[in-house]
């Protein structure tokens, strides 16, 4: 939005700014650099407490599918031993490091609530420590990174039936033998990679069909060495004693397992 130069709005802000940006994810932090970079007056406002809340809530350790170069900023390269097996430590390092020396800035616990365009610019409502808050802006970019799937499995908090988790901190969090992985996306495999070197045996029960990514060597030589695998086309999944049920191939399957991870 381009501002007149004949007027501005009398509505009273807390704060005003040239450019805007919603959300401190890596597409967020890259944003407001190129707006740094160009001399242009930036924001950038988070709802967590800290930034790159997608990445912090990885599981720790967790080696990532994509390679390096794919959370890397132009022109700003990201150092780690392994350039094809970059971990959720190194990525957050590299954009802590980014933050730190670009010295954008990032507001936190600031959740957008609404995006108003107006006659001269952009009115952007805050919630801020439990009150309302209001900044102007000429131009608005709102990112998302992603979010996260919420699953509800049939069965779930029935006794008997295994406990849920819905991602793991840390790959020790639970320590049991057999572990059923639900999703056989990016965020499943690199959770059951991480399982697996944790000495986990591993189902994974994926609703979709195969792709390069199960295919990758490392991961089929864990799979094969652990007694794990994968199961693809899954449907009509649910928790029962000691277990998970579902049907693949038009036939009825239950993998018992200690513990169910979304």
């Amino acid at each position: 939005h381009v501002p007149s130069k004949d007027k501005r709005s009398t509505t009273s802000t807390n704060m005003d700014t040239n450019l805007c940006v919603i959300g401190a994810g890596p597409t967020g932090i890259a944003a407001l650099v190129e707006a740094s970079s160009q001399g242009i007056d930036a924001i950038g406002l988070e709802k967590a407490d800290i930034s790159l809340a997608s990445i912090s809530a990885h599981m720790r350790g967790t080696t990532y599918l994509s390679r390096a170069d794919h959370f890397e900023l132009p022109g700003i390269p990201l150092d780690c031993p392994n350039a094809s097996a970059c971990r959720r430590e190194d990525v957050l390092r590299y954009y802590h490091r980014v933050i730190n020396h670009s010295g954008i800035k990032i507001h936190t616990s600031s959740r957008c609530v609404s995006i108003t365009p107006t006659s001269d610019s952009v009115l952007v409502s805050l919630e801020v420590a439990g009150r309302v808050e209001l900044l102007r802006a000429n131009f608005v970019i709102a990112t998302n990174w992603y979010q996260p799937r919420q699953v509800r499995i049939v069965g779930e908090g029935i006794a008997g039936n295994p406990p849920v988790f819905r991602g793991l901190r840390s790959a020790v969090e639970y320590l049991g033998d057999h572990v059923v992985v639900i999703g056989g996306g990016l965020s499943g495999i690199e959770f059951t990679r991480a399982l697996i070197r944790s000495g986990h045996r591993v189902t994974v029960v994926a609703r979709g069909s195969r792709t390069p990514i199960h295919d990758d060597r490392l991961f089929v030589t864990l799979v094969e060495q652990n007694r794990s695998e994968i199961v693809f086309g899954a449907r009509e999944i649910s928790l029962v004693p000691r277990g998970v049920s579902f049907v693949t191939n038009g036939r009825a399957r239950t993998v018992y397992c200690d513990a169910v991870v979304t």
